[in-house]
C-alpha cells in the first residue's frame, strides 16, 4: 500500500505508456504472425535455462515467454474474438507493452531519484522519452521504423523486449543507489533483481551488452580510482566488488555456452568487407535521425553546457557504458551480420545510453528554469511530418512488409487448408501458401524442416483436433495473385 501510494503518479504514466505502446502494436502498425520462426516460436517450449548445443543455448527470456503468451492467446483470447491471428496480436501486444511499460516506468523514477526530485518535471522528461522512442527515425516518406520496431515477432522477443528488460533493470540499480546497495535490499527485492538480471543476461548477446556495459564501466571506473590511489590488489578488488565480479562472470559465461549452438556456426563470409559495412552503416546512422530530434538534442546539449553544473563521474559513466555498448555491437555485427547494425531493435541498446543522458541534460534544465520547456517546440515539427507525410506511415512489423490484413488472411487461408483436410478425413496435406521471390520461399518457408512447424502450430494451438501432416510446402504463384495481386513476391 506505502508502494502504491507512493509511486501513485509514476504508476498512472506507466498505465499511459503501457496503453500507448499497446495501440501501436495492435492497432497502428499491429504484430502479425506470418514467418516461419514466428509460427515455430509460438508452440515450442523450452526449460528456462541454457541448454548447451541448442540452436541459441542462452536466449532463455524470449524463447520461454513467446510461445507462453502465444498459448495464452490460442488458450484464452481465441475463444472469447473468435478470430486466432488478431488473438495472437492482443496476446503478444500485452505482453511485450507490459515489459516496455516497466521500462518507462524505471526511467521516470529514475529521472526523480537521480536528476530532479520533482515528479511533474520527471514525468514531462519521461513522456518526452517516450516519444522520441517513436519520432527518432519518423520522415515524411512511408514505412518509417521506430526505436521499438523489429522484423518479425520473434524478434521483437529476442531485440526489443530483451534490450528494454535490461536497460530496465540498469535504471532500477541506479535510481536505487547504484550497484553496492543491492547487498542492502530486502529478501523479496533482491530475489526480484536476480530473477531479473537472470533472464536479462540469458535473453540475447545484442541485448544483455546494455546491463554488462553498466556493471563494466562502473568496475572500470572504480579500478582506475584504486590505481591511482595505489589502493589496488586482485584480491582485494575481486571481494569488494564482489556482484560486480559475479554478474561480468556469469554474462561472460554466457558467451562460452552460447558458442557451443548451432547458430554460432552463422558467420559473415569476407571477414574484411563485414567489418567495412558495418563501419559505414553505423557511420551513416546519424543521417537517418529525424531532423527535429536532431535540432532539438543539439539545443538541449549546448543549453546544458551554458547554464547547469555538470556532474562529471556522471558524465564519465555513462559515456563509457555508451562506448562500451557500441563497441561490442559493432564486433558483434562484423562476425554475424553487418546489417544487423541498421535494425533499430538492435540501434535500442546504444541508443539507450544516448537517450537517457539527452533526457537527463533536458531534465536538469527545466529543474533550473520552467522556460526550457519550451525547447521541446522544435519537435512540433514532426506532427507536420504526420499531416503530409506518406499514408502507410509506419513500416509493417513482419519480413515481407505485408500489410497486416494480407497477413491474417494468408493465416486463414493455411487454417482454411487444415480443416479442410480433418473435414476429408484426410491425414497429410501439401499445404500451398504464397510464393516469395526469395530462398526458401521466405518469409513463410517451403524448406522440409518448415513441415513440422506447420503441422504442430495447428494441433498444439487446437485449431484442429488431429495432427495434420504436412508432406510439402508448395509455394504458389496464384496463391501470390490472389493476396497480393500480383506474382512477383
Amino acid at each position: 500500500m506505502n508502494f502504491l501510494k507512493r509511486n501513485s503518479k509514476f504508476l498512472i504514466y506507466a498505465l499511459f505508456a503501457f496503453v500507448a505502446v499497446f495501440l501501436f502494436y495492435a492497432v497502428i502498425d499491429p504484430i502479425a504472425v506470418l514467418d516461419t520462426d514466428d509460427w515455430s516460436h509460438s508452440y515450442i517450449l523450452r526449460m528456462p535455462i541454457p541448454i548447451i548445443r541448442a540452436w541459441n543455448p542462452t536466449r532463455v527470456f524470449p524463447e520461454v515467454f513467446e510461445p507462453l503468451v502465444a498459448y495464452f492467446g490460442a488458450y484464452v483470447i481465441y475463444p472469447m474474438l473468435g478470430n486466432y491471428t488478431y488473438s495472437l496480436t492482443i496476446a503478444h501486444s500485452l505482453f511485450i507493452s507490459f515489459i516496455l511499460a516497466i521500462y518507462f516506468y524505471e526511467f521516470v523514477v529514475m529521472i526523480y531519484n537521480r536528476v530532479s526530485r520533482s515528479e511533474k518535471n520527471s514525468i514531462f522528461t519521461g513522456v518526452l522519452f517516450l516519444v522520441l522512442h517513436f519520432i527518432a527515425f519518423l520522415h515524411i516518406w512511408g514505412n518509417n521504423e521506430t526505436l521499438l520496431h523489429s522484423w518479425d515477432l520473434s524478434c521483437l522477443y529476442y531485440y526489443t523486449a530483451a534490450s528494454a528488460l535490461n536497460a530496465a533493470l540498469v535504471m532500477h540499480i541506479v535510481s536505487r543507489g547504484e550497484i553496492d546497495e543491492i547487498k542492502n535490499y530486502s529478501l523479496p527485492h533482491k530475489l526480484l533483481v536476480i530473477i531479473w538480471g537472470y533472464f536479462s543476461i540469458f535473453s540475447n548477446l545484442y541485448s544483455s551488452i546494455v546491463l554488462a556495459a553498466y556493471f563494466g564501466a562502473d568496475l572500470i571506473i572504480r579500478l582506475r580510482h584504486e590505481i591511482t590511489s595505489k589502493q589496488f590488489t586482485p584480491k582485494r578488488f575481486a571481494v569488494k566488488n564482489s556482484i560486480h565480479v559475479l554478474a561480468l562472470g556469469i554474462w561472460m559465461l554466457s558467451h562460452v555456452i552460447e558458442k557451443t549452438g548451432g547458430r554460432s556456426g552463422s558467420r559473415a563470409g569476407d571477414i574484411f568487407a563485414s567489418l567495412r559495412l558495418t563501419l559505414v552503416n553505423l557511420l551513416t546512422l546519424p543521417f537517418h535521425l529525424n531532423v527535429f530530434v536532431f535540432i532539438f538534442s543539439l539545443a538541449v546539449v549546448i543549453l546544458w553546457k551554458r547554464k547547469c553544473k555538470k556532474e562529471k563521474m556522471q558524465i564519465q559513466k555513462l559515456l563509457l557504458c555508451f562506448f562500451l555498448t557500441i563497441a561490442y555491437l559493432f564486433l558483434l555485427c562484423v562476425v554475424v551480420d553487418s546489417l544487423y547494425m541498421t535494425r533499430p531493435d538492435v540501434i535500442i541498446a546504444f541508443a539507450f545510453w544516448v537517450l537517457i543522458g539527452l533526457m537527463g541534460c533536458f531534465s536538469k534544465l527545466i529543474s533550473e528554469n520552467k522556460k526550457y520547456e519550451l525547447v521541446t517546440l522544435i519537435l512540433l515539427g514532426s506532427i507536420v511530418m504526420f499531416v503530409i507525410g506518406h499514408s502507410n506511415m509506419f513500416r509493417p512489423m513482419n519480413y515481407g512488409d505485408l500489410q497486416y490484413e494480407q497477413c491474417e488472411a494468408i493465416m486463414n487461408d493455411i487454417i482454411a487448408q487444415f480443416r479442410f483436410a480433418e473435414e476429408e478425413g484426410l491425414d497429410e496435406i501439401d499445404l500451398v501458401v504464397p510464393k516469395f521471390d526469395t530462398d526458401n520461399n521466405w518469409p513463410i518457408s517451403a524448406s522440409e524442416y518448415s513441415c513440422e512447424r506447420y503441422q504442430e502450430l495447428m494441433y498444439r494451438h487446437h485449431l484442429v483436433g488431429k495432427r495434420i501432416r504436412v508432406k510439402s510446402v508448395v509455394p504458389s504463384e496464384e496463391k501470390s495473385e490472389l493476396f497480393f495481386g500480383t506474382d512477383d513476391m
